[in-house]
């Protein structure tokens, strides 16, 4: 067994928490599938074949269900990260491994996607001549750092997150008086403009084939810590699982995961001219629906947004809906803009798995002056409803994706005749029309079906923000 260890640092996938410099230019969610991209394609280049022992140091518990879908899919052993600062959680790492009786360890992060395998190569030879080997970034912090002894300091007054990370830790080195080698520099992609540079640089190397053209499919692995975003759904696409090629190469090979969802995100369904347009167009709305748009961004909270707020509304005043059921509602937004619609004598049912949010919805519902016109239920959705027998005007469903199936057998017994089923979130940006097997896109999939092909609705899908169905119980 070889005494090198190869080893991968990762942050759990949370969106607006990971990649998070690339928003606003991508929503949170389109953020956290492309890191979890860049983490799937960089183990693809750790190839087991390859003579080195495979790690992933996780952050901030190896317990995450993305980590332990990678343990399983890759085979790659799970590290824990443990430390204050990421010094501290690095200088773990390498204590941890020089202690198993690794001689060579290599740290590398997962911000450069199209980091050539031949690095990670050059990096453990340079370890041979020296006992610690830097790969700059661009940034002026570093793509990769080895040693084959422990330094002690090396990882400590370190700026972390600063373009002064490389340069202080040279002076470490240099003040120690410790050898050390230099490898050529790379880039991360952490901000708009190294994103629009890896794309170029993907476009060089071969364009980026239609997800439907895919041969074998994996799927990202659905991650629930986070939902849809405030501008719609980004969700983590599946894609072709990455060809290994136990050769070195200075192209940026394989990337499957990165390539197609880059893909996906040009698949705009409205263009983002148009959708701005739109905005523009939209009068102010009152003072607390602008303060939970507010608390939407600062918290990364998935919310349908004012241009499918007013179309709630306005579906509200059609039907004179007086009695609607919402399955999901989070702190309440889409709740407000049904009840702004609504008769006096109109009354609603929130469902919520989270107290928390129950308790907000409460406050902003109360303080727009509908406290006593609304009935809060905490639990899961799907077994809250079948305690209300209906029938009501409008049931408007936003629960787990994979689950959409399940909410249409349940709501349609509880609607009246003429009454709507409205469901968020049904283009699932633009992944419905992947070769994605994940189980969010394959319950959108079978929902569409159910109220396209049934003669028990007549519905049709808006193309407005991720996709809003509306189905008329015939």
């Amino acid at each position: 067994m070889t005494d090198n260890g190869l080893v991968l640092f990762a942050k759990a996938p949370v969106p607006g928490r990971v990649k998070s410099r690339l928003i606003p230019h991508l929503a949170p969610e389109q953020a956290c599938a492309l890191y979890q991209a860049f983490v799937r394609d960089s183990l693809d280049r750790f190839h087991p074949k390859l003579p080195h022992r495979r790690y992933l140091a996780c952050y901030p518990s190896s317990c995450d269900p993305f980590f332990k879908s990678l343990r399983g899919e890759q085979g790659v052993e799970l590290l824990e990260q443990a430390g204050s600062d990421l010094g501290e959680r690095m200088a773990g790492v390498v204590r941890d491994l020089l202690g198993r009786g690794l001689r060579q360890i290599v740290l590398v992060g997962a911000d450069s996607p199209t980091l050539p395998a031949e690095r990670l190569d050059q990096a453990f030879q340079a370890l041979r001549r020296r006992p610690v080997v830097i790969g700059p970034s661009r940034d002026g912090g570093y793509y990769l750092i080895g040693m084959s002894r422990w330094i002690p300091h090396l990882f400590r007054g370190i700026a972390w997150g600063t373009d002064g990370v490389m340069s202080q830790t040279t002076q470490v080195l240099n003040r120690a008086g410790m050898q050390w080698e230099m490898l050529p520099g790379w880039f991360d992609v952490d901000d708009q403009a190294s994103l629009e540079e890896l794309r170029r640089e993907l476009s060089r190397d071969h364009p980026p084939r239609p997800p439907h053209q895919g041969n074998s499919r994996k799927d990202f692995g659905s991650h629930r810590s986070g939902s849809l975003p405030l501008k719609g759904a980004r969700p983590g696409d599946s894609s072709l699982r990455t060809r290994h090629d136990a050769s070195f190469t200075a192209r940026p090979a394989g990337l499957e995961f990165t390539r197609k969802l880059l893909y996906l995100f040009n698949m705009d369904i409205v263009s983002p001219q148009l959708e701005a347009y739109i905005d523009e167009l939209l009068p102010a709305d009152d003072d607390i629906l602008k303060e939970m748009e507010r608390e939407a961004r600062k918290r990364q909270f998935p919310i349908v947004g004012p241009q499918v707020g007013r179309l709630l509304r306005q579906l509200a005043m059609l039907t004179g809906a007086l009695r609607v059921f919402e399955m999901g509602s989070g702190f309440g937004y889409s709740a407000y803009w049904f009840l702004k619609g609504m008769p006096v004598e109109g009354r609603i049912v929130l469902t919520d798995d989270s107290q928390d949010n129950l308790d907000k919805a409460r406050s902003y519902l109360g303080r727009g002056g509908f406290m006593s016109r609304a009935t809060f239920e905490h639990g899961d959705a799907l077994e809250l409803v079948e305690r209300y027998p209906g029938p009501f005007d409008v049931i408007f469903n936003d629960i787990d994706k994979d689950r959409y199936p399940e909410a249409f057998r349940k709501a349609l017994p509880r609607l009246r005749p003429g009454g709507l089923l409205i469901s968020d979130n049904v283009l699932w940006f633009g992944s419905v029309v992947s070769d994605s097997l994940e189980p969010d896109v394959q319950g959108i999939r079978d929902y569409n079906r159910l109220i396209s092909k049934g003669e028990e609705v007549f519905s049709a899908i808006i193309p407005i923000r991720d996709g809003l169905s509306v189905s008329v119980k015939v």
